[in-house]
């Protein structure tokens, strides 16, 4: 059943915070149920219309804070409902690894060999179970489909393309979706090779003509990427617009998806079986406990924490 106040929500501890962003990450209880939730807070982008009922809405104060030279600093006061919307994103219930994801951590750079992949990171990945059930519900059309902006439902090179979570389908410079790929058995970048090119180019290109039919969007505006380590182990790739700045976007998580493409076409189909790879992963994450089990101390001299 849908909330209409979070009047009911109980705060265990705040997990995470960022004046960047504007988010907060909060986990607490619903009253009457068993389990944790966590809440997302997020303040949404200041668009052109509530600029025009700032500036005539009479109620609005501003209050002075200071001067210097040619600058002088007020807040603003308004009506919050119309002035400083919030987006709320519940999850619920939540795993003791949820947690750590959205809490607040030191982050480790690491250099992923293939040797470590094979090793330690596949065994990882085969031995924690991963819910795809969300993934499955958009591919087999059982669920947002109000999100869904194109498909292709061919079985090899098809997918869907569906906005995130993290996008309100308002503003195109805070566009961000996900183009899922419906073939199955594709956890990662390091399942692709050159019988995938096919797939990656299709996506690519159906995609962007979609964005730019849509919202206008030119391909030089959209930035496209795959993350490693992925949040969820199914193949797919993130399209945003380049003016977003988001923590997925940054180096060490996000790999370009034409650069992809490259590597496995003009460098070696097997690329990825191939290569060493760096990405970030949080102190708690136990992948980073068992490459630290591999190679002892010497881990850390490769990390940059």
């Amino acid at each position: 059943m849908a909330l209409t106040n979070l009047v009911d929500f109980s705060i265990t501890r705040v997990l995470n915070e960022s004046a960047d962003s504007k988010t907060i990450f909060l986990l607490g209880r619903f009253e009457g149920r068993s389990g944790e939730a966590i809440v997302l807070l997020e303040k949404l982008a200041i668009t052109e219309a509530v600029c025009q009922q700032f500036i005539v809405d009479k109620s609005v104060k501003l209050e002075f804070t200071m001067q210097n030279d040619i600058y002088s600093l007020y807040n603003g006061h308004g009506d919050v409902t119309r002035m400083n919307e919030i987006k709320v994103t519940i999850i619920e219930p939540v795993t003791s690894r949820l947690i750590e994801k959205f809490s607040a951590q030191q982050i480790h750079m690491i250099r992923e060999t293939a040797e470590d992949y094979r090793l330690v990171t596949q065994h990882y990945l085969k031995e924690t179970a991963k819910d795809l059930q969300w993934v499955e519900n958009i591919l087999e059309k059982k669920a947002e489909r109000d999100r869904v902006l194109c498909e292709d439902d061919d079985a090899d090179i098809g997918f869907t393309l569906a906005a995130d979570m993290k996008w309100d389908q308002k503003q195109a410079e805070e566009l961000y979706v996900l183009a899922i790929c419906r073939k199955r058995g594709l956890a990662s970048l390091r399942d692709l090779d050159g019988r995938h090119v096919a797939m990656l180019c299709n996506i690519r290109d159906k995609s962007l003509a979609c964005l730019k039919e849509r919202y206008g969007l030119q391909a030089s505006q959209v930035r496209a990427f795959l993350h490693y380590q992925p949040s969820c182990y199914h193949l797919h790739v993130h399209f945003t617009h380049v003016r977003l700045q988001q923590p997925g976007t940054v180096v060490g998580k996000a790999h370009l998806l034409d650069d992809v493409i490259d590597n496995i076409t003009l460098i070696d189909e097997h690329y990825y079986q191939k290569c060493a790879v760096t990405y970030q992963l949080q102190a708690t994450h136990p992948l980073l406990a068992l490459l630290r089990k591999r190679h002892g101390e010497c881990l850390d001299d490769t990390v940059t924490s």
